[in-house]
């Protein structure tokens, strides 16, 4: 293009990681994740610690994605961590 610019978007979801919770680790929380957009969908979730020392959620569908701590004021109003999952954040409080 002369005189111009494209601009590509790309829409990025969270996939599973593949990270798998150390077998020794304890069970750091048991219970539901609510997403705030899109259908508002509840999932229960089990948390531990994956054998790459990070928190890992387990959903009940079996996938397993990694935890982040909140830290916007805009997260923290909603739960202290969440996961990524399908392109919506799923809050919770452990």
């Amino acid at each position: 293009m002369i005189g111009g610019t494209s601009i590509n978007t790309l829409q990025v979801y969270a996939t599973p990681s593949i990270q798998t919770c150390d077998p020794n680790s304890p069970c750091l929380y048991t219970g539901n994740a609510k997403s705030v957009t899109g259908s508002r969908e509840t999932i229960k979730i089990t948390v531990k610690i994956g054998t790459d020392k990070n928190y890992i959620a387990t959903c009940s569908d079996g996938n397993t994605f990694y935890v982040f701590q909140s830290v916007t004021d805009a997260d923290k109003s909603y739960g202290s961590y969440y996961i990524n999952r399908n392109g919506h954040k799923y809050y919770f409080n452990m």
